[in-house]
């Protein structure tokens, strides 16, 4: 935000927003029985990746 890249009309929320983003698909799975291992790091990196590349559409400022 301090850089100018970020509109975060609620900062506190957003970053619950992108923790759960970074989580999304992974720990729930492990939590409730469904992996049993835990995630390779490839799906670890694809699912930050992502939940940056979501994080920024939605609050990125643009232009």
């Amino acid at each position: 935000m301090a850089a100018g890249r970020l509109s975060l009309p609620d900062p506190e929320l957003a970053a619950y927003q992108f923790l759960e983003l970074a989580n999304a698909g992974l720990w729930r799975k492990r939590l409730f029985g469904k992996a049993p291992e835990p995630p390779s790091p490839d799906a670890v990196e694809a699912n930050a990746e992502a939940a940056v590349t979501m994080f920024l559409a939605a609050y990125g400022v643009k232009g």
